[in-house]
C-alpha cells in the first residue's frame, strides 16, 4: 500500500508545506503577471473573499502572504493608489534561470 503524501504524523509539517505552496503559488503568479493587486492576485489562485474573508479585510491570505514575502525582499509594492505588486529584481532573475 502506497502511503499518501499528503499525509503526515506532524500536522505543523502539512502546515508548513502549505503555506510554502501559497507562497510559490503568489511568486508564479507574478512572475507571469506582474503589476497585480491583491485582489487580482487572489482571483488567479481562486481563493475568493466569499470562502476566505475575514472580519471585512480584503483577501487576508494572499495580503499576509505579500507581506512577509515583502519583509523577505522577494516582491515589492508600487505604494500608489493601485497598489500593486511585482517580484524585486533579484527574485525575478532567479527565477528567469529556472
Amino acid at each position: 500500500m502506497t502511503k499518501d503524501p499528503t499525509k503526515v504524523d506532524n500536522p505543523r509539517q502539512l502546515t508548513i508545506r502549505g503555506l510554502l505552496l501559497l507562497e510559490e503559488a503568489v511568486l508564479a503568479v507574478l512572475f507571469h503577471e506582474p503589476d497585480l493587486n491583491v485582489g487580482d492576485i487572489s482571483q488567479r489562485l481562486g481563493i475568493t473573499n466569499d470562502d476566505y474573508a475575514y472580519l471585512n479585510r480584503y483577501c487576508p491570505i494572499v495580503r499576509s502572504v505579500l507581506n512577509k514575502l515583502e519583509k523577505e525582499k522577494r516582491v515589492q509594492n508600487n505604494r500608489s493608489k493601485d497598489a500593486t505588486w511585482r517580484l524585486t529584481e533579484n527574485e525575478y532573475n532567479q527565477r528567469e534561470v529556472l
